[in-house]
């Protein structure tokens, strides 16, 4: 099996476009025996909307839309990346047709959604995956709206949704929408919101270490499994969950214009969630790159930073999911 590495970006890139990237690359990927990556650089802002879709992929033969390192973001808006802006333009931005798709690394804002363009962000067939996405400042206008739509076998990892916005009342409107065999684990969702009061941060899906607050609704439809969640309501399900908690108390920022959603000292969320070696599903690593392991981690999409700790030995197992620097 071959991994084909391909660059994209408007300075002496392979491709000037994703879209470009993928109508040159998709076929029949199992066949070929290829893994298609396409490593975005920031050159420029991308403003498309792209559509990978026409490929024969399996498991292991797939496609992967990733950002180069040294090009990626920060873990929130303010920190560089790869942004795919849409200039508040309608239409959806990114849709994962072939199956096994993965998309990482991206920031995606101002883009506006109207009529039957639904979705911005959407997981449409078996084994897709998002991880470590920036989805902000997003509006719908009229009919049904999801920021993140993830049908059933797909898996919605480390990403981080605020400042989501839809004006229609009597529509259904949900930040991430997903079936009931999604995996939607460790994200950051937050101030998601509709004219009616009643727009769910998480809608379906086994819901494992999550964070939503400050939405008309944290939380609904979990599916059985559901658990190790945090709330700003009551709505975190699970046994082991947290509920009642105020947003301003997990984040480091919630200012509007420098939001970070990275944990802060003292969040309920430390140490609160279920990690890796409990539950083989959690992914390894958060927003930023840095390593989840052991039986517990943070809840929500970052493990949290001990800055300027010496760890004795003695304390190794109790800092080993802490980025000590």
């Amino acid at each position: 099996m071959a991994t084909n590495v391909s660059s994209i970006g408007t300075t002496g890139r392979d491709y000037a476009t994703i879209t470009l990237w993928e109508d040159d690359v998709d076929g029949d990927l199992v066949s070929a025996g290829n893994i298609e990556k396409g490593e975005c650089y920031a050159d420029s802002d991308f403003n498309e909307t792209v559509d990978i879709d026409g490929s024969v992929t399996d498991s292991s033969n797939y496609m992967w839309l990733t950002v180069a390192e040294g090009e990626r973001h920060n873990g929130t808006a303010h920190g560089g990346g790869v942004v795919i802006d849409r200039n508040a333009s309608n239409g959806q931005v990114l849709r994962m047709s072939d199956d096994y798709t993965v998309v990482e690394w991206l920031r995606i804002y101002n883009a506006i959604c109207s009529g039957s363009a639904r979705t911005f962000v959407g997981l449409y067939n078996t084994g897709c995956m998002v991880r470590n996405l920036i989805l902000h400042e997003l509006v719908k206008s009229t009919d049904n709206f999801y920021p993140i739509s993830a049908a059933a076998n797909t898996r919605v990892f480390n990403c981080i949704i605020y400042d989501v916005w839809c004006a229609q009342a009597g529509e259904v409107h949900r930040g991430i929408s997903s079936y009931s065999s999604t995996k939607v684990y460790n994200n950051t969702v937050y101030n998601i919101k509709n004219q009616s009061g009643n727009m769910p941060g998480i809608w379906g899906g086994i819901q494992k270490n999550n964070i939503a607050a400050d939405c008309d609704i944290d939380f609904a439809a979990s599916q059985s499994g559901s658990n190790y969640n945090l709330s700003s309501d009551s709505t975190a399900p699970g046994a082991n969950s947290i509920t009642g908690k105020t947003a301003s108390d997990q984040f480091q920022s919630i200012t509007g214009g420098s939001e970070d959603f990275h944990l802060k000292a003292g969040a309920d969320a430390l140490d609160a969630g279920i990690g890796p070696s409990s539950d083989s599903n959690v992914p390894s690593t958060d927003i930023d790159g840095d390593s989840r392991s052991g039986a517990t981690c943070d809840i929500g999409c970052d493990e949290y930073q001990e800055s300027g700790v010496t760890v004795p030995v003695l304390a190794y197992r109790h800092y080993r999911n802490r980025r000590v620097s």
